[in-house]
């Protein structure tokens, strides 16, 4: 593995913890009914319909204290966030919409809520060790961006040397750090729709049956552990129609529907429950009678102007996470450039088109979707829902690889280099970003980047820390196992023909 590949995983480890600790707690989005559906299990086996679960009231009190909306004043010492969570806990009146989505992640955060319920955690401390927990999931993201890249690369043609830059994507978009840092079950799904990605693209490249079922069975997963990766499913069975290799038509559909069997069969658990149960593939997490009292009442905005406010939404949150650490003008010259690399990766790759399909097709395939949701509630109630950015947080992988190759053209045609170029961005970025949020959260009021830690100061104890430098350290020994291993035969030929 290059030193930047390890150079970048390291970055993204402090950049995490960074984002996990700044963060007061239940401030990320949708984070105390996440939390919730954790605490939800310790309890109970049964999984809720929609409109059956209301947030617990100690999880709900925390929630309401860290509105994005009214930072509270730094260091105050009733806080409820600093309460125990205690065994049994009373329910709000605030509906919990995660019903929707499965129980998988939950499951593997509900350890943590039932040690905190028994050891007499606070509700800040249980949220933290969560997202620590959530930030092991997302450590290997830099290296799968780039083993991504690099046979992305292989299959266009272009230098397979760029392949490290790819590494750097989840660092170059500000809404992904500062989103799945906090506690949510997109972590584990963007990490595990990389891993897709890389399957899928060797699926592309080689047509063989057995890549197609290990591809489709990580798009199953997917669908396991967040509601809108069911969209990946169909995708495992498109890829097997567009494969590269020119194979017969009937090679191509049996590649398609082995590999869009492995991924129904893979999910199967969580979309047949739910037509058996609820009469649909897929619910939405509120009653009719709950969406109505949510999103109902408000002016029925015109078309244009529902549109403009939902693309804006999912344009800052794409960029810089909820609430956005970066004005609206700076955002949309980010969506606006990140249109132009497009443009650009597919005048770069014009004779290999379909490839870039293959690595925007899970981007698309759950951007349908969500855009198909954000229409009905306007449709029904003038208003939009389903506006995150993080929702397409699938698409980095592919779009780490496209990335890549318009980082080495307009480094080639600028005569820069793109390595360094990298690095000053993301310092830029993720600097700038926390330098925000710490002026936000824990600066007191008129006051410009002067830190009053008192937020999280009671609650990081010994044992939080201690969390979090075996998470750093763990992360460093990783680096130096991979730095100390010999290079395989092939990469030391790959290194000898780039000399050459």
């Amino acid at each position: 593995m290059p030193g930047c590949v390890r150079a970048a995983v390291a970055a993204w480890a402090v950049v995490l913890v960074a984002w996990a600790l700044v963060l007061p707690p239940m401030t990320g989005e949708d984070e105390a009914a996440h939390v919730d559906m954790a605490v939800l299990l310790t309890h109970q086996r049964h999984w809720p319909s929609p409109g059956q679960r209301q947030v617990a009231a100690p999880v709900e009190a925390a929630a309401g204290a860290g509105s994005v909306d009214q930072p509270r004043a730094a260091g105050t010492e009733d806080e409820p966030w600093r309460v125990a969570l205690g065994g049994q806990q009373a329910a709000s009146s605030v509906p919990n919409q995660q019903v929707q989505h499965p129980p998988t992640w939950y499951a593997v955060l509900a350890p943590v809520a039932w040690v905190g319920e028994r050891t007499g955690m606070s509700v800040g401390r249980i949220d933290l060790l969560m997202r620590l927990l959530g930030v092991l999931l997302l450590l290997p993201l830099p290296i799968v961006c780039w083993a991504v890249t690099r046979r992305f690369l292989a299959l266009a043609g272009q230098p397979v040397q760029w392949a490290p830059l790819g590494a750097a994507a989840p660092l170059l978009v500000g809404g992904v750090a500062r989103g799945t840092a906090t506690v949510t079950n997109d972590a584990p799904l963007t990490t595990v729709a990389a891993v897709a990605v890389l399957l899928l693209l060797r699926f592309a490249g080689s047509g063989r049956l057995r890549d197609g079922l290990q591809a489709g069975a990580v798009c199953g997963a997917c669908a396991l552990l967040k509601g809108t990766g069911l969209a990946l499913v169909p995708v495992a069975g498109a890829v097997g129609l567009l494969v590269l290799p020119q194979l017969s038509l009937r090679r191509r559909l049996t590649g398609a529907a082995a590999a869009l069997g492995a991924a129904a069969l893979i999910s199967a658990p969580w979309w047949l429950r739910n037509l058996i149960v609820l009469g649909t593939p897929q619910p939405r997490g509120l009653t009719t009678a709950q969406t109505a009292a949510a999103f109902g009442g408000a002016p029925h905005q015109s078309f244009a102007s529902f549109a403009s406010s939902w693309l804006y939404t999912i344009d800052a949150t794409t960029w810089s996470g909820q609430p956005p650490e970066w004005d609206q003008d700076i955002t949309r010259v980010a969506t606006v450039l990140a249109g132009l690399a497009l443009l650009l990766a597919l005048v770069t790759l014009r004779r290999r088109r379909r490839l870039v399909l293959l690595a925007t097709l899970p981007l698309l395939a759950v951007l349908v979707p969500v855009a198909h949701e954000a229409v009905w509630h306007w449709q029904r109630y003038g208003g939009g829902a389903a506006a995150q950015g993080r929702y397409l947080f699938v698409g980095l992988a592919g779009g780490a690889a496209l990335l890549t190759v318009v980082l080495h053209r307009v480094a080639g045609t600028l005569r820069l280099s793109p390595g360094w170029l990298t690095v000053g961005v993301v310092a830029l970025l993720q600097g700038a970003m926390l330098a925000r949020a710490l002026e936000r959260w824990w600066a007191p009021a008129g006051a410009r980047l002067s830190v009053a830690p008192g937020r999280w100061a009671a609650d990081l104890d010994p044992v939080v820390l201690a969390c979090a430098d075996v998470l750093l350290g763990a992360v460093l020994a990783l680096t130096r196992m991979l730095r100390d291993r010999p290079a395989s035969p092939a990469s030391g030929a790959l290194a000898l023909r780039s000399a050459a």
